[in-house]
């Protein structure tokens, strides 16, 4: 944990100090797609070999779908709320 939150601190302090520099944000723009598209790619791996995903795959889709629904109804909500106010 304390590697994490290091990495993290360096990670600002770097970030302040290059600052601007349009080279360094195109490339770390490509390396975090990479990444994100990596991370994905092997968390998809492992739902599919997961034995017990097959058995509860409805109740699983199930729940997904109503957490969805009200994810996107709060979002809905919220954002017409915030735009009327201001």
């Amino acid at each position: 944990m304390i590697i994490t939150i290091g990495l993290m601190i360096l990670g600002i302090f770097l970030g302040r100090f290059l600052r601007g520099k349009e080279s360094i944000k195109k490339t770390l723009s490509f390396l975090l797609m990479l990444s994100v598209c990596i991370l994905l790619f092997i968390m998809g791996i492992r739902v599919a070999l997961n034995p017990d995903l097959k058995t509860a795959f409805s109740s699983v889709g199930v729940v997904s779908l109503i957490l969805f629904f009200f994810a996107t109804a709060g979002s809905i909500l919220l954002t017409w709320l915030f735009t009327k106010r201001l």
